[in-house]
């Protein structure tokens, strides 16, 4: 029996400056440390060990019966399962002291016969981490979804976030998946529930962005709005793992990026949070993706102007061949903004990311600075090279053709990415 671990993230609001220096501390608690620049930011996420919570996961071919039987074995009472056809990972809740790490080491020595290894930290990490202009939506009241779900067409693209906003003016009808018949709802597996998407932070099928700076509902419309600027059909599957102040549990993102495998072409990521190396524990992340080899994940590089080939940023850093870290460049598009991170291995393309426009509810221009907002430019032009193949490129063919279109930053800039290009 290998050993199981979980863990969750603190999360931190910090302003780095591209001359601050992060230190990593090795310790048994694995923290990250950042030294404190002439602002006083604080720390950046901080990952810690959870006091009464575990991740698993379930060996192959492991009934509903026997999985009750290990539980009850651990005495499990409280556990939550991911919302979607894979039900091998559950999260089990310990009443508060106990000793979590004297409980994994039982598990470990006891050889639990129907549970096998996840490497994994389970983590809170915030969209608050941005470098954002703030942006109150001025409308939280949920739209009727029905009316902006039609018939799936063109490519689907996945976007875990905070949830959208259906009642966004910019967006145009029959824009988000209709996910009716997929077997999953409110009510378990075999319900037929589902409208669209899923929200993994209250468990049902209302995907609301809820969140003050309605950072998904800003993400979903600057894909959405260039892939029709561009006439490509698409529709957006909202997947909601982030609460209404942002942020987000490591075990809420790895449901989520199952149920997106399940039923999107391309997966956008805008989040992400900090290891001090290139952290085991995100084996979970990587074999999901590498299990789904025929989705492209297009992840933010983060927003700490530091080399993340040092300094790990997860999901970012994964290696997988089908995950795009995308780095932030001015609004002029000739160089690094500021606050981006960058990467020879861990980052491959630049976008505009600094003062994107929005406007907001109130009809008024926003400015939009982070590597969140640069993502969605790549997702948007990856999903018109799938589309013009006939939806039949593979990721990295998807991956190829835009090294082959994108725009050479000159100067020292195009050598802290890995293709040295921008991609608009």
């Amino acid at each position: 029996m290998k050993n199981l671990n979980i863990y969750i993230l603190f999360f931190f609001i910090i302003s780095c400056s591209k001359d601050d220096k992060i230190d990593f501390d090795t310790t048994a608690q694995e923290n990250l440390e950042i030294e404190i620049g002439q602002d006083n930011e604080p720390p950046l996420n901080i990952p810690v060990f959870s006091t009464n919570e575990l991740i698993v996961q379930y060996k192959d071919g492991i009934s509903p019966t026997e999985k009750d039987a290990i539980r009850a074995a651990n005495s499990i009472d409280i556990f939550e399962t991911c919302n979607c056809s894979d039900q091998s990972i559950e999260k089990w809740m310990f009443d508060d002291g106990i000793d979590i790490e004297a409980r994994k080491r039982t598990l470990t020595s006891t050889g639990e016969g129907g549970v096998e290894e996840i490497k994994n930290i389970d983590t809170e990490f915030s969209f608050k981490r941005e470098v954002e202009t703030d942006s109150i939506s001025g409308n939280t009241t949920q739209g009727d979804y029905q009316n902006y779900i039609g018939g799936n067409h063109g490519v689907t693209i996945a976007v875990l976030d905070t949830g959208v906003n259906v009642s966004y003016p910019g967006f145009l009808p029959d824009f988000l998946y209709n996910a009716y018949g997929f077997p999953y709802g409110n009510n378990g597996p075999g319900s037929l529930n589902q409208i669209s998407g899923w929200d993994y932070v209250n468990e049902d099928d209302n995907t609301q962005d809820d969140y003050n700076k309605i950072h998904g509902t800003k993400v979903s419309y600057i894909l959405h709005e260039k892939l029709n600027n561009e006439g490509v059909p698409h529709q957006i599957l909202p997947i909601k793992i982030a609460d209404n102040t942002g942020k987000i549990s490591a075990f809420n993102l790895i449901c989520g990026l199952k149920n997106a495998a399940e039923l999107a072409h391309i997966v956008n990521i805008s989040a992400g949070y900090y290891t001090n190396t290139r952290d085991e524990r995100s084996t979970i992340m990587e074999d999901l993706i590498d299990i789904n080899s025929h989705v492209l994940f297009v992840t933010s590089a983060g927003n700490s102007a530091v080399d993340t080939d040092d300094n790990f940023h997860y999901p970012s850093s994964c290696t997988n061949d089908n995950v795009l870290s995308i780095a932030a460049a001015t609004a002029a598009g000739d160089r690094k903004a500021s606050f981006s991170n960058y990467g020879i291995e861990s980052v491959d393309f630049y976008a505009i990311g600094d003062r994107v426009e929005f406007v907001d509810f109130n009809a008024t221009t926003v400015y939009l600075s982070g590597t969140s907002f640069a993502a969605p430019y790549v997702t948007a032009v990856s999903a018109k090279i799938l589309f013009n193949s006939g939806i039949t490129f593979q990721p990295t063919r998807i991956i190829q053709e835009l090294d082959a279109i994108g725009t050479h930053i000159d100067g020292e800039d195009a050598q802290k990415v890995k293709y040295g290009k921008i991609i608009e």
